[in-house]
């Protein structure tokens, strides 16, 4: 839910030509939350894609990022005219979807198909590419809703199980599809399966979060992202 002046803080950097996307800070419960990131990385597997994360450091001042959630970017329309918009589902309408459209002349839209996870990774990554900046602007501020905030790890893990599908396989679809090398595109996905996949063999049996059926709908999950097949799983 954006302040009363969010809109009012991100509008003196739209005069900027090479500005593509505008973040917002978000709260949560009054403390700052951000996974925003100001760099990929595409070849080590064994860290983490996003590189030099903003979490914990004392941002005071607009600063260059690369990655950043769908929850209150401001996106210059030249971006929407290079690489499409993000998701037509971010529109109450699909008339107003369309009418949109129909005033963008051209455009190479990005891969609809991502659902709930990296989808916002993947139009950063792509703004990026296009020559664009990506802007966080600690002054224009967000609150964010707190979810699952009085569950155990067990039914938090229940209710968010069935996202973890989407999760897993967006991700490795991420690094196989953007990955500058062998050990990336296959390996950086296949640690983070094997990691779920531990978690339901080895709690199954005393916990009510995951079974041992899982396991195999996880591993599909990562062998859909490495054969990049995407969509909502019927």
């Amino acid at each position: 839910f954006p302040r009363a002046d969010c809109l009012e803080q991100l509008l003196p950097y739209t005069g900027k030509k090479d500005i593509g996307i505008l973040a917002p800070r978000r709260l949560l419960e009054g403390e700052i939350f951000t996974h925003d990131f100001q760099a990929y990385n595409l070849s080590n597997p064994f860290v983490s894609m996003y590189s030099k994360k903003l979490a914990g450091r004392h941002i005071t001042s607009p600063t260059e990022i690369t990655g950043t959630a769908f929850e209150g970017p401001f996106i210059r329309r030249e971006v929407v005219e290079k690489i499409g918009l993000p998701n037509k589902d971010l529109f109450p309408t699909a008339a107003l979807f369309r009418q949109i459209m129909n005033h963008v002349p051209s455009r190479n839209d990005p891969n609809k198909d991502l659902f709930i996870f990296c989808d916002d990774t993947d139009y950063c990554l792509r703004t990026i590419r296009a020559g664009y900046k990506i802007l966080y602007i600690p002054d224009a501020l967000m609150d964010k809703e707190k979810f699952f905030s009085n569950d155990t790890w067990n039914e938090r893990s229940k209710k968010k199980k069935w996202k973890r599908f989407y999760q897993i396989r967006n991700s490795t679809y991420l690094n196989h599809h953007y990955g500058r090398n062998i050990a990336v595109k296959y390996l950086r996905g296949f640690n983070g399966v094997m990691g779920y996949i531990f978690i339901a063999l080895f709690t199954s049996p005393f916990a009510k979060a995951y079974q041992w059926k899982d396991i195999p709908r996880l591993w599909k999950a990562y062998c859909d992202g490495i054969h990049e097949k995407l969509g909502i799983m019927s």
